[in-house]
């Protein structure tokens, strides 16, 4: 998902960045239901270390956002 919000970031533009967003959480959002509902038993490993899933869904979605957000700056940064 983040490499198709860049694609349509550069072939759009500024003007496309407000939907961009929205769409990034929207589709975060959705993985996380989503691992709920799939993968919610495959997480025992991470559990028996010490960690739950508040701080592994927490951890994720925030090096994600992260991430995403630091690609749009530097698009953004090229295209000036």
């Amino acid at each position: 998902m983040t490499l198709l919000t860049y694609t349509i970031f550069s072939s759009v533009g500024l003007k496309s960045l407000s939907m961009i967003f929205w769409f990034k959480i929207l589709t975060s959002i959705m993985a996380i239901l989503f691992h709920q509902k799939y993968k919610a038993k495959e997480i025992f490993f991470y559990m028996n270390i010490g960690l739950g899933k508040k701080e592994l869904l927490s951890f994720s979605l925030i090096t994600d956002f992260t991430l995403w957000l630091f690609g749009i700056i530097i698009l953004i940064k090229l295209n000036i």
